[in-house]
């Protein structure tokens, strides 16, 4: 179920609003964050860990360091979930 919503113009990162989107939610609501690769950053890691939800925010590889295979299971049972 989608409890909030947030929009950054095209110009942002997306990673860039995910802090306000859960600041609008209560502790409750934010127990556990589904989100998409675009949304995962170190940042983003631990504003979610010290709001005290369970980050369920898809990895991403880079160009030199593509995901390893337990990477790859765990974005898979996300993507299942979401």
């Amino acid at each position: 179920m989608i409890l909030g919503v947030h929009t950054v113009a095209a110009k942002e990162h997306d990673r860039q609003g995910l802090q306000p989107l859960m600041e609008g939610l209560s502790a409750e609501e934010r127990q556990r964050v589904l989100a998409d690769k675009g949304d995962q950053s170190k940042e983003n890691g631990q504003l979610l860990e010290a709001m005290g939800s369970e980050s369920l925010v898809m990895e991403k590889g880079d160009r030199n360091q593509p995901l390893t295979k337990p990477q790859k299971e765990r974005n898979k049972a996300i993507s299942k979930e979401r």
